[in-house]
């Protein structure tokens, strides 16, 4: 018989929130949101395993395919959605899958998290070029992702299971996360701490791997894909910062270079050949601006 996971717990904390006016509410929620955040410093080696192995998968021009149900599920499709504009990566780089299908985004699909073949089937339907797979449940046992994780170890893909269940199934996980939430401010409701935990771990590995990859510098988003309007005032925004020259200066050499801030950046640097510089230092700005 599996141990209760500590998500499912009564939390002591908040037994008498009903009762409580709503300014102790609040108080007390963001009293327990702080475990969400404070949890992962505990899961600090199982993080920098997952950070190296992303970093790894990508550079080798393998996918990362994140699987989860419900809202762990929905968690993987945000993460995969917003690295593109992000870092400039193609969305084939960075997929998500959610069980249910693309409905269970908008509305839960009742039962899709139960089928450990469901699992197996839609992670081998998606398994070409993936380098690493990336599962998200709560509960940790999960028969969809603990089917996903079967099989893809059996395919010799490593595997990585976040989760707030330290007694959930590791078997099929290479690098096992486990993110000490505790007991839900609502009871089993995990879609609030362990959600938030989890969401936190993904931010962090993703923006971490990327940063490894060489598309920050500094702490500055110079591999920001500049699709709108948004996001090219954002790229004008780090060149005239990078440069430390004006905006309007740095509107020319963006338009020059399409808005690509790290050539824009070269480009106003003198270095003509951008690209070229680029390409030899693996797009690691500082390696190419201190270039000879």
């Amino acid at each position: 018989m599996q141990k209760l996971s500590e998500t499912e717990k009564i939390n002591k904390n908040t037994a008498y929130l009903s009762t409580l006016n709503l300014d102790k509410q609040i108080d007390l929620m963001n009293q327990e949101n702080l475990r969400a955040v404070l949890c992962l410093k505990k899961a600090k080696k199982s993080l920098k395993q997952a950070v190296l192995l992303v970093a790894k998968t990508y550079q080798n021009k393998k996918t990362i395919l994140f699987m989860g149900a419900g809202t762990s599920g929905r968690l993987g499709i945000l993460e995969a959605a917003e690295l593109p504009p992000t870092f400039s990566t193609l969305p084939s780089e960075f997929k998500a899958i959610i069980a249910g299908g693309n409905k269970a985004v908008f509305k839960a699909v009742e039962g899709a998290e139960d089928s450990y073949e469901q699992g197996s089937k839609e992670f081998l339907k998606n398994a070409k070029n993936v380098g690493a797979l990336i599962t998200i449940a709560a509960s940790g046992n999960t028969p969809y992702v603990q089917g996903a994780l079967k099989t893809a170890k059996q395919k010799k893909v490593p595997t990585i299971l976040i989760t707030s269940n330290k007694n959930a199934s590791k078997e099929n996980a290479d690098i096992f996360i486990f993110l000490d939430s505790g007991a839900e401010f609502i009871s089993g409701s995990t879609r609030l701490k362990a959600a938030t935990a989890a969401k936190l771990a993904l931010n962090m590995i993703t923006t971490l791997a990327m940063t490894k990859c060489n598309k920050v510098y500094k702490n500055y988003m110079v591999d920001v894909k500049a699709t709108n309007n948004k996001l090219k005032t954002r790229a004008v925004r780090l060149i005239s910062l990078t440069l430390n020259i004006p905006e309007e200066q740095a509107q020319i050499l963006a338009k020059k270079t399409n808005y690509k801030v790290k050539e824009a950046i070269l480009l106003g640097k003198g270095k003509t050949n951008y690209k070229i510089l680029l390409a030899k230092y693996k797009g690691n700005l500082g390696e190419a601006l201190n270039a000879k």
